[in-house]
């Protein structure tokens, strides 16, 4: 690339992502879709039987993904979510209880698995590198020129509920602050709501639509809304149309009982000064 007299901001500008995600590529820490992997080698004007090598090479890599320390830990169950999760482009969960997995710290994330006697000790190192292992795959995607929304809607409950002590949930609840903050790779001037929006149902609410209820709502790139809910031992996905309009009236009664976002992320700071 150096020979090419490209550099990574010259990469990052065509790509319209960070060049640490430049960086991220360059070392095959991340992949490129097939739409970047054309605007990358038109940068280097790799052309001819070179390119559809390159290519298929790519096709290759996508389609085959290599093993990871943490797989073996993962409930076969939680695999079609951790595929519905990475393709979807919004994400919208509502949770009485705990911070979504997502916006987890690792602090958080750690304690959170541990507290469940259903998992092995010696799992529990291996199930916090796979949250993080999400996350950092969110991170990806949320530089990428058509990044998805993540929508977290929490219980003020969640807030007071100090998970791994008062410093760590300090810790949980600046990062929950700090994602709000990010913006659009496309929108410089911050025009549009950024990438994660974070809102708290208050106390004062009192009952509302999803109490007792916990679920997310995935939307693929196809349109077509999946639900999600899950027990102590179960997941459950819904599809059917008339079961999913349910889910979207309670979204949208859970809308009004939430403070708005900028109004949330002051009660995150006012919490996380009192703990």
């Amino acid at each position: 690339m150096t020979s090419a007299g490209v550099s990574k901001l010259d990469v990052a500008g065509v790509l319209d992502c960070s060049e640490s995600k430049v960086a991220r590529i360059l070392r095959g820490g991340v992949g490129v879709n097939p739409s970047d992997l054309d605007k990358f080698l038109d940068l280097l004007k790799v052309r001819g039987k070179e390119r559809e090598e390159l290519k298929h090479l790519g096709k290759e890599a996508k389609r085959r993904r290599p093993p990871t320390p943490w797989g073996s830990a993962v409930p076969d169950a939680l695999r079609k979510y951790f595929g519905t999760e990475e393709s979807a482009m919004l994400i919208r969960a509502y949770d009485p209880e705990l911070v979504h997995g997502l916006a987890q710290t690792e602090n958080y994330a750690r304690t959170v698995i541990q507290a469940s006697p259903l998992h092995r000790p010696g799992d529990v190192p291996r199930l916090v590198q796979a949250r993080l292992a999400r996350q950092e795959l969110l991170d990806e995607r949320l530089d990428s020129a058509h990044p998805p929304q993540l929508h977290l809607v929490l219980s003020e409950g969640a807030l007071w509920r100090t998970v791994g002590g008062p410093d760590a949930m300090r810790e949980q609840l600046h990062h929950l602050a700090e994602l709000t903050k990010r913006k659009r790779a496309n929108d410089k001037r911050r025009t549009e709501p950024g990438p994660v929006i974070v809102q708290v149902v208050p106390f004062s609410a009192g009952a509302h639509a999803a109490t007792g209820f916990p679920f997310t709502l995935f939307t693929p790139p196809d349109g077509k809304v999946v639900a999600y809910t899950e027990n102590v031992t179960d997941g459950l996905f819904v599809s059917e149309a008339g079961r999913i309009e349910s889910y979207e009236l309670t979204w949208e009664a859970l809308m009004t009982s939430a403070l708005s976002p900028s109004a949330s992320v002051k009660l995150l700071d006012t919490v996380a000064r009192q703990l």
